[in-house]
């Protein structure tokens, strides 16, 4: 090889161990990031909105990082290349890289929502100590919460954006309700029951009158399968929104 060929395989490398890497120190840094919050719905949402993201982009840098590491290591091994042997091992770095990195990225895509709900999910209704009796608190269902809700907040839920756990220490009856974001998780597609259907759009079709309730209509798609549906939500009318302020 000659000392300009040579100069630019060191740069290869380099940029190959620098992309592996970085990847590396993405992942850490989330995840000491997310381990950091000590608040768990403030973790909860954390985790739902970066989780994916920040995996997505380490993967990306990994994939050019491998690239470039198996373009060095195969023409490493093959010493003294020509043109045509350049071209052939660029294209058998490039095409194994981009195989690892598109896996990757669709299992993130489409398989790792899963994991990433049932991991959302421990941290949620992880146990509960009360602060007044040192007991363990327990969590309320969805219908008996409803006593302990503001109407605001019932509105909230059915409209998916805001989600409350109450949780109550049955020997004090001392209460704390949490609040998590109602629009992180994807939805289970009904066509292809894959956890890829989310909301892209929503119309007001009708607006909320004095004594009249509003109409919002909700439009989701599924990223995978492409189904489409709208689900209906009421507003409440403007009487209601006076007395619930009141």
């Amino acid at each position: 090889m000659t000392s300009a060929s040579d100069f630019w395989m060191q740069i290869l490398q380099f940029a190959g161990i620098a992309g592996l890497a970085i990847a590396l120190l993405i992942v850490l840094f989330y995840n000491l990031r997310s381990v950091s919050i000590s608040k768990r719905n403030k973790r909860h949402d954390f985790i739902g909105k970066y989780e994916i993201k920040w995996y997505k982009i380490a993967n990306t840098i990994f994939s050019f990082g491998l690239a470039f590491f198996l373009f060095d290591g195969l023409a490493s091994v093959l010493g003294s290349v020509r043109l045509y042997e350049f071209v052939y091992v660029g294209f058998i770095s490039g095409a194994i890289s981009f195989a690892i990195g598109y896996g990757v990225q669709q299992y993130l895509k489409f398989y790792y929502p899963f994991f990433l709900e049932k991991k959302m999910s421990r941290i949620r209704f992880k146990k509960k100590i009360s602060p007044k009796s040192g007991k363990e608190m327990v969590v309320l269902t969805e219908r008996e919460e409803d006593i302990h809700l503001t109407q605001e907040m019932m509105d909230h839920e059915t409209n998916h954006v805001y989600d409350y756990d109450v949780w109550i220490d049955e020997e004090t009856g001392y209460k704390e309700i949490e609040r998590y974001d109602g629009q992180l998780q994807s939805l289970i597609c009904p066509n292809c029951n894959f956890r890829t259907l989310k909301e892209y759009k929503e119309t007001l079709e009708q607006s909320p009158g004095y004594r009249t309730e509003g109409l919002l209509k909700k439009h989701f798609n599924c990223s995978y399968c492409g189904h489409q549906e709208v689900k209906e939500f009421s507003i409440a009318s403007i009487e209601e929104e006076q007395e619930m302020t009141s």
